[in-house]
This record gives structure tokens, C-alpha cells and sequence, in this order.
């Protein structure tokens, strides 16, 4: 016997502009911030990996959680993604949702406690787009991460330089997934070297971002 059907109509889905943000704009972090010193002997090995992987024209791999986007990095990895120093991006669902919701209204993150005990955790309108955006790059054959950067670029989101989505397809052959933190970096005989960044301390994301790894200065 059919069990019966969740009745959607009671859900009250709402504007994002009416709900409370707990990240806007004024906490996105900007390239030329000052940072502290960070020391960490995995952060040198996978500098140098990234240089030698680069260097001899191998990916170089970031997978990452939500948090990085969370706690205002996003400029970090699009710098590194126009640097060449990032072939490929991958993150979960929620990364994707936050990429999302700052590149269209500056805003992003909700409080759990807060939406949940009110019964609207979710349920918002705009957000709830991105399940209309993953059944149409289905149906065309393309990937999340490329179809909804793309979707943000051809809308001229408010604050499109934000979304890592976005960037990737535009600088050369970068290409994201979104399926935390790793960054792996494959050398000449498909050895990899992979440094776990699971901080969430916008401090410590800053630290690892801002560290210089340029060609000139690591090879």
C-alpha cells in the first residue's frame, strides 16, 4: 500500500531578503589583508608540491567544504585559480549553496538553531532554485559547478567575482565539482601529495591562503 505523500503546501518558503544572515560582504576577506605568521610543516611540502606539480603541467586538485566559503576566503581561491596554481575545484552541496547566495545578494549562512526551532530552515525561495539549476545541467549534459557558474554569469549576479563557480570556467581549464579540505597536488609519476586544511578559524584560512606560492618564490 502507497504511503502517503509529504504535503509540500504547508512548507513556508520564503525571499532570502527575509531571512538572517550571518555573513555578508563586510566579512569577505580582501587579498592584500596582513597576516600573522602561520607555521605549519605540511603547508611547506604541499607548497612545493603545487610547484612542482604545476611546473611540469599536473592538477593540482582543492577540495573543499563550505567553511572556506564560510569564513570569507573566497577571493583566496580565485586568486590561486587565475594564478594557475589550482586545475580543479570541488566541494559539497552546501559549498555550492553559499557560493550561490553571496554572488546573488552579498549575503550568505543561516542560523541553524535559530530556523530550525522556527521550522524555516531551508526554506527559501531563491535557494531552493538550485534544484531546478541541478535537474537542467542534467538534462544538458553539463556539470553542477560549470552550469551554475554559468547561470550566475549570464544573470550578472550582484556579486558574481565572488563565486568560485563562476571564476572557474573563465580562467583557462579549471573545473569545479560539488560533491573538508584538501589540497592535492600529482607529480610526474602520478604521486600525490595531500595537505588536509580542516581549520575553520578564519585566521588560519587567511594564513594558508595568503601564503605566497608563486612560481618564482617556491621553485
Amino acid at each position: 500500500m502507497p504511503q502517503p505523500r509529504f504535503d509540500r503546501s504547508q512548507l513556508n518558503v520564503l525571499p532570502l531578503n527575509q531571512r538572517i544572515h550571518d555573513m555578508g560582504l563586510d566579512y569577505v576577506l580582501p587579498l592584500a589583508l596582513p597576516t600573522a605568521s602561520y607555521t605549519n610543516p605540511k603547508l611547506d611540502a604541499v607548497c612545493d608540491a603545487i610547484v612542482q606539480a604545476r611546473t611540469h603541467q599536473r592538477p593540482v586538485i582543492l577540495i573543499m567544504g563550505a567553511h572556506v566559503i564560510k569564513q570569507g576566503a573566497s577571493r583566496f581561491v580565485i586568486d590561486l585559480m587565475e594564478r594557475g596554481l589550482i586545475t580543479h575545484v570541488a566541494m559539497n552541496g552546501a559549498g555550492l549553496i553559499h557560493d550561490y547566495e553571496l554572488a546573488l545578494i552579498g549575503a550568505t549562512t543561516e542560523s541553524v538553531a535559530t530556523y530550525i526551532s522556527q521550522g524555516q530552515f531551508g526554506l527559501w525561495s531563491e535557494t531552493g532554485d538550485l534544484n531546478t539549476l541541478i535537474s537542467q545541467a542534467a538534462a544538458h549534459d553539463l556539470g553542477l559547478g560549470e552550469y551554475v557558474g554559468s547561470v550566475i554569469e549570464q544573470h550578472n549576479f550582484a556579486h558574481k567575482d565572488l563565486s568560485i563557480a563562476m571564476v572557474c570556467p573563465n580562467v583557462g581549464d579549471i573545473e569545479t565539482d560539488f560533491f573538508v579540505c584538501s589540497l592535492i597536488a600529482i607529480n610526474d609519476t602520478n604521486e600525490s601529495v595531500i595537505f588536509d586544511i580542516f581549520i575553520c578559524s578564519q585566521d588560519s584560512l587567511k594564513n594558508f591562503f595568503v601564503r605566497d606560492l608563486s612560481f618564482s618564490n617556491r621553485a
